[in-house]
């Protein structure tokens, strides 16, 4: 899977968080410093290996655990908020 950030995507990053307004909801949303670093590194298309092995490197954690959890927050944030878009190769 490749995705890149969603370009439409109305946001702001304060520390390490991300706030997302979704203006159709008037929601705020606000994400993980996890989250936040995904957002930073999918400025341009970037496949789901590559994002796994970033975030473990940055925050030390196992791969297997990295990518389930981080496949099931990009597949979830494609389908509800739009946040990120997948890019076909």
């Amino acid at each position: 899977m490749i995705i890149k950030r969603n370009p439409l995507i109305n946001s702001r990053e304060a520390k390490d968080t991300l706030y997302v307004f979704d203006d159709k909801k008037m929601v705020l949303y606000t994400y993980s410093p996890v989250a936040s670093f995904i957002w930073k590194i999918s400025q341009r298309p970037i496949s789901l290996r590559d994002i796994v092995q970033r975030v473990c490197r940055k925050y030390d954690i196992d791969s297997q655990t990295a990518k389930k959890d981080i496949e099931l927050f990009i597949k979830g944030e494609i389908k509800t908020t739009k946040l990120f878009v997948p890019v076909n190769d």
